[in-house]
């Protein structure tokens, strides 16, 4: 074994260890403060086993806090060198290299750092690294290299080109080109010329076009910031696009969200490819409503177009919603049956394709609803077990503990006796409140008649009088809007979203005008009920667990966590759907879709009311 005593070693004595016991070795002597020791051990190691980068990066480090910065830096370079080109964590050692750069760029004067950046470039240039490390080492170095580096005759003519703002055409070409010849070059141009110049609408078709190309060389943070800088000027699709695909990419959509409340207009977009990637947005942000709504528009926006339609298709069955799933499936057979009219051979293949992934679809999807309804009824028994297991224990406690004392005394006084009573009493109260509040969702009574929503909304508000003090109500519109179904429960529905606005008012600290807006709108399909209020509004950290059973922000004994569970839940029965409006600013608005019947019906219905 090697010690610190020892002054020299030759390659036998290296030759006899392995790579556990050098690197304990090199540990040790470092530890006893033997720097130069060490790193005597390290260039030893380094000669016998030459490909690893282990040893050169630990020299790296040892010259470096010696106070030998030029060795310092020859080592760094030579872990760079070595850094293996399939190895899993090649990033994270970059990143390695990216640190110790950080250090002599602290230490050395500007012209040094210069002079060791061209070495990197030319190192990046004559070696074969990984594609990805080389094209973030030109970010890493491009600021300290000189201002006049040398280049080939066809990076000089697409700086030229640039500058005199050649056409979008020929610009393209030569990117393209390079894309695959000496990306390191490209790189280094894009940022130097193309990165932080002023983004004009000149200049805004080939900057969006280099978006792209910094997305290719995953240099995400670049590709960012230039789409960033165009949508400032112009809300253009390809940038927009851009922004929401990269997001998607690294997984992170803080951007987008800032987006989308800069602009809420992009919502209102009929672009595929931004509708795409919203689909993917609001699915990440646990908002599937308003990813079911994105799908729909795209469905209405591109009826004829069979890929379309079959990304449609794919997204509904990703999700288990074999209904919408076997609805565009269908318009795809007619549209293949149109485009395909005189191939009725490939026609008949198409069906009998589809048919046999459609029954196995169908079973998959099956399987995903009753798991969906299993974790369903798993989390609202496991809420109501807790919800009634305190109460009971409390009347079980209270009355073991007068038991006893029942045991101990012949004779109890009445006031304890009607402490008891009390105390069970309030503990039954308790449960009994719990599941007159569950009782719309377990009762099978229900009745299907056309009813005034405006007079129900009106009712309501009218019984809530007492705690509506302080607060202005505003109902549109003053005439009657019609629906099939139970009044009685959308009585209850409106019930629990008028006391979930007036806990949410309360709550509120500061001084403002309180107030609850209802608007009722009749679409011929269905009725859209927006339903606001000015008060304290629902964290973002707390919006994907909304319609959750039993959560609840509020002190325990305040709230079950029951009201916008059963509105969800509610509304689940009538086919409608309720969605957070996640844009909406001084509270909380939450829009509420309703379906309406056929028109004969609520005709029929009418007629016999009048």
């Amino acid at each position: 074994m090697i010690t610190s005593t020892q002054s020299e070693f030759d390659n036998t004595s290296i030759n006899e260890l392995s790579r556990e016991q050098i690197a304990s070795t090199i540990s040790s002597l470092r530890g006893a403060g033997d720097l130069a020791q060490a790193i005597s051990v390290c260039n030893e190691a380094s000669r016998k086993f030459a490909e690893d980068y282990f040893y050169p990066k630990i020299a790296g480090d040892l010259y470096f806090q010696q106070g030998d910065y030029d060795s310092a830096a020859d080592a760094f370079l030579d872990f760079l060198q070595k850094i293996p080109p399939t190895h899993p964590k090649s990033l994270d050692l970059f990143r390695d290299f990216t640190r110790r750069y950080s250090r002599l760029k602290g230490i050395w004067p500007p012209e040094r750092l210069t002079g060791y950046a061209q070495r990197i470039l030319v190192t990046i240039k004559s070696r074969t690294l990984p594609r990805s490390i080389a094209l973030q080492c030109i970010s890493l170095i491009e600021p300290d290299l000189p201002e006049h580096i040398e280049l080939s005759d066809k990076e000089n003519k697409l700086i030229s080109q640039l500058q005199a703002g050649t056409s979008f055409k020929s610009l393209m070409t030569i990117v393209k080109e390079m894309e695959h010849t000496s990306p390191v070059q490209l790189k280094l141009i894009l940022d130097r010329y193309i990165l932080n110049r002023p983004r004009t609408a000149e200049t805004q078709k080939f900057d969006a076009y280099c978006i792209a190309v910094y997305e290719r060389m995953e240099d995400y943070a670049h590709a960012l910031k230039i789409a960033e800088e165009l949508l400032a000027i112009n809300l253009e699709s390809t940038a927009l696009h851009s922004t929401l695909r990269i997001c998607r990419k690294i997984n992170n959509y803080e951007r987008v969200d800032g987006l989308i409340k800069k602009y809420p207009r992009i919502l209102k977009t009929d672009v595929f490819n931004v509708l795409y990637e919203l689909v993917y947005y609001f699915y990440a942000r646990h908002h599937f409503e308003q990813a079911l709504t994105i799908l729909e528009k795209m469905e209405g926006f591109y009826p004829g177009s069979i890929p379309i339609q079959t990304t449609i298709m794919n997204f509904y069955l990703n999700w288990g919603r074999s209904e919408d799933a076997n609805r565009v499936q269908n318009r795809l057979l007619e549209l293949y049956a149109a485009k395909n009219s005189t191939d009725t051979e490939k026609l008949y293949y198409i069906q009998d394709s589809q048919a046999s992934v459609w029954s196995r679809v169908k079973e998959l999807s099956s399987e995903l609803e009753y798991q969906k309804q299993l974790a369903a009824v798993s989390d609202l028994t496991l809420g109501i077990s807790h919800e009634l297991g305190q109460p009971i224990t409390n009347i079980r406690y209270t009355i073991q503990f007068y038991s006893r004392l029942f045991e101990k005394e012949e004779f109890i006084e009445r006031e304890a006796v009607s402490k008891i009573f009390s105390s069970m009493l309030e503990e039954t109260e308790r449960m009994g409140r719990l599941i007159k509040r569950l009782a719309p969702l377990t009762s099978r009574k229900s009745v299907s008649e056309t009813f005034d929503l405006m007079y129900c909304i009106d009712k309501r508000i009218q019984a809530e009088k007492a705690r509506l003090q302080y607060i202005d109500v505003n109902v549109s519109p003053k005439t009657s809007v019609y629906l099939t179904g139970d009044p009685v429960k959308f009585e209850q529905l409106i019930s629990n979203l008028l006391l979930n606005a007036i806990d949410a008012i309360k709550a509120h600290t500061r001084r403002q005008k309180n107030r609850i807006d209802i608007h009722v709108e009749e679409k011929e399909t269905e009725i859209i009920l927006t339903f606001a209020d000015t008060g304290i509004g629902i964290a973002r950290e707390n919006r994907a667990k909304l319609f959750t059973p039993f959560f609840s922000t509020k002190s325990p004994g305040k709230g079950e966590g029951l009201g916008l569970f059963i509105v969800w839940n509610l509304l689940k029965m009538q086919g409608g759907k309720i969605r957070l409006d996640e844009n909406y600013e001084g509270g909380t608005r939450f829009v509420i879709l309703i379906p309406k019947p056929t028109r004969s019906i609520v005709d029929e219905q009418l007629d016999f009311i009048d």
